[in-house]
């Protein structure tokens, strides 16, 4: 992995802003940025990497943060934080690489110059049907020719998804891993549709992985998503692509020792047919794990959020801005106002809703997680309305003062009721997301940019997960007086500003 791609994923794991990092390491947030996508050369200061690692090693307590890193370092994460803090480092600046410099290679090197392993392949030439690979890095492998034969498909087809394999072929080479993503979203953009069976009894870590490459996908509103409820024993395991008419990618594993096993890339026909019979049997014994809304199902949407908040549930909800929840009913007055839209209804609804806020608060509790935004973003438009463009028809970004009222309802909510929380926290500076979990009413997923989309999961594994990841990013969290003191100063600060 090449400097860039080892600080993206250790920010990734550790939720970090650039900001932050820029912050703590003393250079300028522009810079971070640059560094994590390549385009500034790898740091050779000492006492910069070594502050760096500190950071890192500081943020990194949760178990699916460790095992993660696990899963990068190749060695496990020591409890001491100095410690951590020489092993980050160590891996930063490539020394634990150059410790193993003098063994073979268990794969030979990519020579597209991926930087990952590629499997040897058994079956080779144009004209194979059956091509097999074998080693380190064979479904990668398997999984660019899959995508290579998509891309080359001009018609339009729907692309038939299963893997309860470990993820690691997909999560341990980060480059890889964003090359995935870029070209399924450029498949989707193409005209191809997605049909996926999910798995959602993986360790928090691994769903974690999953919902950054997920999330992007699912908002083009073009994926199916299933998932199946009966309980498989996790022993033998399964991985199909499938590509009808055209290829398929096939694999199978024990438990989760994915990696020395063989994976093949499959052009024969009667096998493709074969593969997709048994996919299609698989996905008669799956339930839908997720309903999805883009812009132009405004009138389905409303209703399913009703339904969401109807039942008194402890929530968490985190933003990229501030929610729309807890805006109080004279800044949407004004807003509507300014958009000409004071006849829509939107008033009646949000009061409804800011009522049942109110009347759940009695027995359940409700915290928002939100990111403080500086005088300088308010200033030039670059704070949105969450869910602006779904209720309202167009994005909308908040006027200072706006943003300003909005804080001073939050802040009169945390007063007045002890179930209601505000926790601050540096996620979602560049995910414009919002996340709503109810613990028994599942949870909804937001995208607050142009084209915007929602999507609804009831599973209750899915759920969990979620609500922990959360959870995690508030644990230790100072007590609730000092956070209400915190966002009263920062209210003053903006208003003098």
């Amino acid at each position: 992995m090449k400097f860039c791609d080892k600080l993206d994923c250790l920010m990734r794991i550790t939720d970090a802003s650039n900001s932050a990092l820029a912050l703590y390491v003393r250079l300028d947030p522009s810079h971070i940025s640059r560094l994590r996508h390549g385009q500034r050369g790898a740091i050779r200061d000492e006492s910069c990497l070594d502050a760096m690692a500190a950071f890192f090693a500081r943020r990194c307590r949760e178990d699916f943060q460790r095992n993660a890193l696990r899963e990068l370092i190749r060695e496990s994460p020591a409890a001491d934080e100095a410690v951590l803090r020489r092993q980050i480092c160590n891996w930063l600046t490539g020394e634990a690489d150059r410790a193993f410099a003098g063994l073979p290679s268990s794969a030979p090197a990519d020579a597209a110059g991926a930087g990952s392993p590629r499997g040897e392949k058994a079956v080779c030439g144009e004209d194979a049907q059956v091509s097999v690979y074998c080693g380190g890095g064979s479904r990668r492998q398997a999984a660019d020719d899959f995508l290579s034969a998509a891309e080359a498909q001009e018609k339009p087809g729907t692309l038939l998804l299963f893997s309860d394999e470990a993820v690691d072929w997909l999560t341990e080479d980060a480059s890889f891993a964003a090359r995935w993503a870029a070209r399924m979203a450029a498949l989707l953009r193409a005209g191809k549709r997605i049909c996926v069976i999910h798995t959602v009894n993986r360790n928090l870590g691994e769903m974690a992985v999953a919902f950054r490459l997920w999330i992007p996908l699912y908002m083009t509103g073009l994926i199916e998503p299933y998932y199946c409820p009966r309980v498989r024993d996790g022993i033998f395991r399964r991985t199909l692509f499938i590509l009808p008419g055209a290829a398929a990618v096939v694999s199978s594993s024990v438990g989760d020792s994915a990696g020395c096993e063989a994976a093949l890339f499959v052009r024969d026909q009667r096998m493709v047919r074969s593969y997709e019979c048994e996919f299609s049997k698989l996905k008669a014994l799956c339930r839908p794990l997720a309903r999805i809304y883009t812009a132009s199902e405004r009138r389905a949407f409303l209703p399913a959020l009703e339904e969401f908040e109807a039942v008194p549930d402890n929530a968490v909800i985190q933003t990229a801005s501030l929610s729309l929840l807890t805006m109080p009913e004279a800044v949407l007055s004004g807003i509507l106002a300014r958009l000409g839209r004071r006849e829509s209804g939107w008033e009646e609804l949000h009061r409804k809703r800011r009522e049942r806020l109110v009347k759940q608060l009695e027995t359940a509790s409700f915290c928002e997680l939100i990111r403080l935004r500086t005088a300088e973003e308010l200033g030039r438009g670059a704070v949105n309305v969450s869910l602006s463009e779904m209720l309202l028809d167009n994005p909308l970004a908040y006027g200072t003062a706006e943003y300003i009222a909005h804080l001073e309802g939050i802040l009169a909510l945390c007063r007045t009721y002890d179930r209601f929380d505000v926790v601050f926290t540096d996620a979602g500076e560049d995910a414009p997301y919002t996340i709503y979990v109810r613990d028994e009413s599942g949870v909804f997923v937001e995208k607050n940019d142009v084209p915007t989309a929602a999507f609804l999961i009831r599973e209750r594994n899915l759920t969990a997960s979620f609500r922990d990841c959360l959870r995690a990013l508030s644990e230790r969290r100072p007590p609730k007086n000092e956070r209400v003191r915190r966002l009263e100063a920062y209210i003053g600060e903006l208003k003098k500003a």
